[in-house]
C-alpha cells in the first residue's frame, strides 16, 4: 500500500535553503508559534490532533521522522491514497510569510508518477476549494530537487524530501482566493491517484 508522511510544517519569511531538518528543534506541537528566525509552525507533527485524511486513519510513526519526536501520515484506503490535511481550530495570520516548508516521506514514487495531478491547498474558508490557493504537481517539482529528479528518473521513495512552496505564486485561486490574514486549512491531495 502507498503510504506518505509529513513532518516539520511551517511558514517561513525567506528560503531557508538548507533541506530537510534545517528548522530549529522545539519541544511542542503547537500551531501558530513562533520558531528560532521568525518561522511560524503549523505542525512539528508530534500529535495527530487537527489531522484528517479522508477516510484513512492519520498516524504517528517515531521510527520515519526528520526532526522531533515523531511525523504524521496515512496509508491509502482501498489501495488510493487521496489526500491528508491539517485545520486548525481557529485562523493563523500568515500575511507576513512568503514560503510553506514541510518535509514528506513518500513509500514508493509510482503513485506519483500515475496519478493525474497533486496539489497543495491552502485556504481561509476552513474547508477545500473555497477561498483557495492551489499550488500543483509542477510547484512541488520546483521546489525540491531531488523529488524532481527521481519523478524523472522513475525512481526514489522510501526517503524524505524536502519542499519549499512560494506563496505569492499559486497555480489557482479559486473562490476568492486565500484571506492571508484567516488561513486556516492545508491540504495535500491527489487527484486521479491509481490503487496500489
Amino acid at each position: 500500500d502507498y503510504t506518505m508522511r509529513i513532518d516539520n510544517l511551517l511558514f517561513t519569511k525567506k528560503s531557508s535553503g538548507g533541506g530537510s531538518g534545517s528548522e530549529p528543534e522545539i519541544n511542542y506541537d503547537s500551531y501558530g508559534e513562533i520558531a528560532e528566525g521568525g518561522s511560524m509552525w503549523l505542525s512539528t507533527a508530534e500529535t495527530v490532533n487537527w489531522w484528517s485524511a479522508n477516510g484513512a486513519t492519520v498516524s504517528l510513526n517515531s521510527n520515519l521522522k526528520t526532526q522531533g519526536n515523531t511525523s504524521v501520515g496515512t496509508t491509502a484506503v482501498n489501495g488510493v491514497l487521496k489526500e491528508i490535511a491539517f485545520t486548525p481550530s481557529h485562523s493563523i495570520d500568515i500575511s507576513d510569510y512568503s514560503y510553506l516548508e514541510f518535509d514528506v516521506w513518500f513509500s514508493n514514487l509510482d503513485w506519483v508518477n500515475a496519478s493525474e495531478n497533486m496539489m497543495i491547498e491552502l485556504t481561509s474558508s476552513g474547508r477545500c476549494d473555497i477561498e483557495s490557493y492551489r499550488f500543483t504537481k509542477s510547484s512541488l517539482l520546483e521546489s525540491c530537487v531531488a523529488f524532481a529528479e527521481d519523478v524523472e528518473n522513475g525512481t526514489g521513495g522510501n526517503k524524505w524530501y524536502h519542499f519549499k512552496i512560494n506563496l505569492k505564486s499559486p497555480h489557482d485561486k479559486p473562490n476568492g482566493g486565500l484571506n492571508f490574514e484567516k488561513f486556516n486549512y492545508f491540504r495535500f491531495y491527489s487527484i486521479g491517484a491509481p490503487a496500489s
